[in-house]
C-alpha cells in the first residue's frame, strides 16, 4: 500500500467559505486531509471530521506499516508502528499520542494523566514472554480498568520483558501486542494476547500478570471464492467497561495478524471485527482484489479464518485512466471503510496505468459502516511534485450481487457542479438567505459526481491557482481563491447570477492535461421555487444547518463529456463527443429544465483560432460532436464548449490542453 508521495495523502478541497458557517455546522475544511510524523518518521495520514476520522499509518516508503492503536478516549489515541516496539526500551507512548484520531475532546482531569486523581494505588507487574518463552524484547502492554475507563487507561512499555504500573482497585483488562520482524529486521506483523477478568485487589502486594505471546493462535484470514494474498488486515477490539465507555483496539498488519481467543468478560462487554484486504496472485491474468467487512462478533472467537461466498459480495468493475505524460504507468486507488464506531482506515494500492481490475467487496456492509475510495491518477515523479486525485465520496453500501462499471481519470477533465446518488453534501444550495455556489472540486471526469484536485505534498506550496467571481445581476458581489463561495443576505427576488472559475494547474510538472479551465456559468435564482430543487431529505446543505428541509438546489448547469480516446486520454483520427447537458442533481432532483443548444470547438494552436465541431442534438440533453485531429501526433487540443437551457441558464467551459494526438 502505497501513499501518494513521500509528502502526504492527497486533501480533500472543499469551496471557501464567504461567511461563518451556521451554529453547530461543521466547516467545510473538515474533510481535509492531515498529516502527522510519529518518531522513527513513520506517518499517520487522517481525514475526515473530528471524532469520526479515517487513517492510515505509513512508512519511509509510502507503504502501510504494522501498527497497534489504542483509543481509550478522553481527547488520547496512541498509535504505535511495529518498528517502534525494536527499542521498546526508549519508547515514550506520549510521543505516539495523536488526540485529532480520538473520538472525544480531552478532559480537564485527563488531559495530563490517564489515571484521575484521588484513587489509591496498587502495583500491576506484566511479564511478557515471546513465541520462545524467552522475556519480550518487542511488546507493550494496554491496561485498562474496565469498572470505569475513566479510573484507568494507558499503554506501558514491556521494558526487557516487565511492564510495573500503578492502577487503582478493581477489575482490569490488559492487552499485549507483540511486534514480529523478517530476517532484516523489518516488522512484518503483529500479535495481540488478550487477558480479561483481572482483578487489582486493595492490598500491598504486587499482582503479576503473565502475557505469553504463545496464546496468540488465532491468525485473522479470509478464505474467498478466488485465491488472493492478503496486503492488508485490521483486527478491531472493542471493549465496553461496565458504565458503557468503548474503547478501540486495533492491530494491523499486512496479511501476519494473531489474537489470542476471548470469550465474553465477567464485567463490561467485548467484541471484534475485522476488514481484511487480498489482491489475485502474480500471474492470475486479469487483475482482481477483495476488500471485506466483516460483522461484530460478540467475543473474540477462536477461529478467526472467515468464509466468503460470491453471493455476499458487489463486484465493481473498474477501469483506471491516466495522463498521456505519465510514462511512467504508475497510479494509486485507494478503498476503505469508515464506521461511526470506530473512525475509519484506508490504504493505498498501486495500480499500473491504464488498468482494469474488478474489486469484490462486502455486500451490503455491516450497519454502521460506509464506503470512501479514491484514484490518483498522475503522481510526482519528485517529493515537490503535484498529483492529480480523484474522490469518490463516501459510499453506504452496495447491494449483494451488485456489478458496477465505473472508469476512474477518463477526460476531458473540467469542473461541473456533478450530479450524485446517495446521500451527499450539497455545495450549491439555497436556503433562507444563505447561498453556497461551487464547482465539484478542480475537475470532474466522466463520472458526474466524482470530484478531482490537483494537490502537491505536505509541506510543499501548491502552484495550482483557483479563482472563483460571483456575480448578481452584472455587479461583482464576491471573489474567492477557491472552487466556490458562501453568500449572506441574499435578496428574496428573482436575480441572476453568473459564477466565473478558473483554475490553473500548469505548475505541476506531472500533469500535461487539462493544465487550465476557464468557467463562465449563468443561472436565474427564484426564490419562488420549482418544486423539483428541493434538496431529498438523505442528503444535507451547509446553508439549512440541520434543516435539510430548507435546502434548495441551485439550477446550475452541469455537463458530462464521453469522449473517445484511450486509457491515456489519448485521441487519434476522428474525435467524437458524446455531451450531455443536464443540471446539478441530487437523487434525481434539480432542474428538468432542457438544454436549448449546445456548441463544441476545437483549437489545435493553445486558443489562438477556433474551429466548430459539427454537433447534432441526438435526444433530450444529449449531443454528438465530431471532428477530424489535424494536430500534430503528441499536441494536445483545447476545448469550448458552450450549452444554454430554457430558463435563462448558460455555460461556457474551456479546456486548454483537452487531450492528447496520437
Amino acid at each position: 500500500m502505497t501513499a501518494p508521495v513521500a509528502g502526504g495523502a492527497p486533501a480533500y478541497a472543499t469551496p471557501t467559505a464567504s461567511v461563518p458557517p451556521p451554529a453547530g455546522v461543521p466547516r467545510p475544511d473538515a474533510v481535509a486531509t492531515s498529516s502527522i510524523t510519529l518518531p522513527g518518521g513513520d506517518r499517520v495520514i487522517y481525514q475526515g471530521a473530528s471524532g469520526s476520522r479515517s487513517y492510515d499509518v505509513v512508512g519511509h516508503d509510502g507503504r502501510t506499516v504494522p501498527f497497534l492503536k489504542f483509543d481509550p478516549g478522553s481527547g488520547h489515541d496512541y498509535v504505535i508502528p511495529a518498528s517502534a516496539l525494536s527499542h521498546v526500551a526508549s519508547l515514550d507512548p506520549e510521543q505516539y499520542d495523536v488526540p485529532q484520531l480520538s473520538r472525544s475532546a480531552a478532559s480537564p482531569a485527563t488531559q495530563a494523566s490517564q489515571t484521575p486523581a484521588g484513587y489509591p494505588l496498587h502495583i500491576v507487574q506484566i511479564n511478557a514472554n515471546d513465541l520462545t518463552s524467552a522475556p519480550a524484547q518487542n511488546a507493550l502492554s494496554f491496561v485498562m480498568n474496565v469498572d470505569s475507563r475513566a479510573k484507568f487507561a494507558a499503554v506501558v512499555p514491556d521494558i526487557g520483558g516487565v511492564a510495573r504500573v500503578a492502577v487503582p482497585v478493581g477489575n482490569y483488562a490488559i492487552y499485549t501486542g507483540f511486534a514480529e520482524y523478517d530476517a532484516s529486521g523489518n516488522p512484518t506483523g503483529v500479535r495481540l494476547v488478550l487477558q480479561d477478568d483481572l482483578v487489582v485487589p486493595d492490598s500491598s502486594g504486587v499482582t503479576t500478570v503473565t502475557a505469553d505471546e504463545r496464546a496468540a493462535t488465532a491468525q485473522v484470514s479470509a478464505a474467498t471464492p478466488r485465491p488472493a494474498k492478503s496486503d492488508n488486515v485490521t483486527l478491531n477490539v472493542i471493549r465496553t467497561d461496565a458504565v458503557g465507555n468503548a474503547v478501540p483496539i486495533q492491530a494491523v498488519a499486512s496479511g501476519n495478524v494473531f489474537v489470542s481467543p476471548q470469550g465474553a468478560p465477567a464485567i463490561g462487554k467485548l467484541g471484534s471485527q475485522v476488514v481484511w484486504d487480498g489482491e489475485s496472485p502474480a500471474g492470475a491474468g486479469s487483475r482482481y482484489r477483495y476488500d471485506l467487512v466483516f460483522p461484530q462478533a460478540a467475543d473474540v472467537p477462536a477461529n478467526e479464518r472467515f468464509p466468503v461466498t460470491a453471493s455476499g459480495l458487489a463486484s465493481l468493475h473498474y477501469t483506471f485512466d491516466t495522463d498521456a505524460s505519465n510514462t511512467a504507468h504508475t497510479a494509486l486507488y485507494e478503498i476503505g471503510m469508515r464506521s461511526d464506531q470506530l473512525g475509519g482506515m484506508f490504504a493505498y494500492y498501486p495500480v499500473t496505468v491504464p488498468e482494469r481490475l474488478t474489486d469484490y467487496v462486502t455486500a451490503p456492509l455491516p450497519s454502521g459502516f460506509s464506503w470512501l475510495q479514491s484514484y490518483f491518477a498522475e503522481l510526482g515523479r519528485a517529493p515537490d511534485e503535484g498529483f492529480a486525485g480523484l474522490q469518490a465520496g463516501d459510499v453506504p453500501s452496495f447491494a449483494a450481487g451488485q456489478q458496477v462499471w465505473r472508469t476512474w481519470g477518463h477526460g476531458p477533465l473540467g469542473p461541473q457542479v456533478g450530479r450524485f446518488s446517495g446521500p451527499s453534501l450539497c455545495y450549491s444550495c439555497v436556503a433562507g438567505t444563505t447561498m453556497g455556489i461551487a464547482f465539484n472540486g478542480d475537475f470532474t471526469d466522466s463520472e458526474p459526481e466524482t470530484p478531482g484536485y490537483y494537490e502537491v505534498p505536505f509541506g510543499y506550496p501548491n502552484p495550482t491557482v483557483e479563482n472563483f467571481v460571483v456575480y448578481r445581476d452584472g455587479r461583482q458581489i464576491d471573489q474567492e481563491p477557491g472552487v466556490g463561495a458562501w453568500l449572506n443576505d441574499i435578496p428574496q427576488q428573482t436575480d441572476t447570477y453568473r459564477a466565473v472559475f478558473d483554475v490553473d494547474a500548469s505548475g505541476i510538472s506531472s500533469v500535461s492535461q487539462a493544465t487550465k479551465t476557464h468557467t463562465d456559468l449563468t443561472f436565474v435564482y427564484n426564490p419562488a421555487g420549482d418544486p423539483h430543487l428541493t434538496l431529498p431529505p438523505a442528503d444535507s446543505c451547509y446553508e439549512g444547518g440541520g434543516d435539510p428541509a430548507s435546502c434548495r438546489i441551485l439550477p446550475m448547469l452541469d455537463l458530462n463529456y464521453q469522449l473517445n480516446t484511450d486509457g491515456s486520454n489519448t485521441g487519434h483520427a476522428v474525435s467524437v463527443l458524446n455531451l450531455t447537458v443536464g443540471h446539478e442533481s441530487y437523487d434525481g432532483q434539480g432542474s428538468q429544465a432542457p438544454a436549448t443548444s449546445a456548441k463544441v470547438e476545437v483549437s489545435f494552436d493553445g486558443g489562438s483560432t477556433w474551429k466548430s465541431a459539427a454537433t447534432v442534438p441526438t435526444v433530450r440533453n444529449h449531443y454528438l460532436a465530431v471532428w477530424p485531429n489535424t494536430g500534430a501526433k503528441g499536441s494536445m487540443p483545447s476545448l469550448r464548449i458552450t450549452a444554454t437551457d430554457s430558463i435563462g441558464g448558460s455555460i461556457t467551459q474551456t479546456i486548454t490542453n483537452a487531450y492528447t494526438i496520437g
